[in-house]
């Protein structure tokens, strides 16, 4: 996460990192900010099974989970006022955090309809 972010130049599609159709759609204008989402959308469902499968889920637990996961996009944002060829865009913080929330949200939503214990 926080080496796509630190990478010296935002294309995506120079890494080799990321499949082609991926590299093109996260390298598109229209797409800059909604691409800060889908990996924290990513981290949220990974973090919130973990606290599920540790049977460390509850409210406050995936608070907390989501307080770390915004503390870590500002961290990634923050890193990019060293690069210059990057532009810290504090709005990248909103949206890694609404991408968190949504993955937290969607496993819960998911563990309470499966009857599981949260």
């Amino acid at each position: 996460m926080l080496y796509l972010s630190w990478l010296p130049w935002p294309q995506l599609r120079t890494t080799g990192l990321l499949p082609a159709w991926l590299a093109a759609w996260s390298d598109q204008a229209a797409n800059e900010n909604i691409r800060t989402a889908v990996p924290f959308l990513g981290l949220g469902l990974l973090t919130g099974g973990w606290l599920l499968d540790r049977g460390r889920w509850s409210w406050r637990g995936g608070l907390g989970a989501w307080a770390v996961l915004t503390a870590l996009a500002g961290v990634a944002e923050a890193g990019q006022l060293l690069l210059p060829h990057r532009s810290c865009d504090p709005a990248d913080v909103l949206w890694g955090a609404g991408g968190a929330l949504a993955g937290l949200l969607l496993l819960a939503g998911l563990a309470w309809l499966l009857r599981l214990r949260i």
